[in-house]
């Protein structure tokens, strides 16, 4: 089995701030606010009966073989059960 790892960060900010009229009408509000994500990919938790490690991104032959035996196991299975 073989399961992604990444560091995720975010944050919210929100705030308000006056808004003048220039035709002498009266001063009202103005809110704003946004949100932001990054993600990092770090690497892959292989875990096997053996045993269980971490390949950090920077092994991008194993990381890239895991993967790709990954995507193989999947057309495989899924041929053979469209077969049936």
């Amino acid at each position: 089995m073989i399961i992604p790892v990444a560091r995720v960060a975010y944050g919210f900010h929100a705030g308000i701030s006056p808004q003048h009229k220039s035709n002498g009408g009266e001063q009202k509000e103005a809110g704003r606010g946004g949100a932001g994500i990054h993600i990092k990919p770090l690497g892959v938790l292989e875990i096997t009966k053996e045993e269980t490690k971490f390949i950090p991104i920077d092994e991008k032959k194993k990381l890239m073989g895991a993967l790709l035996i990954g995507v193989l196991l999947g057309l495989w299975i899924g041929v053979r059960r469209s077969r049936e």
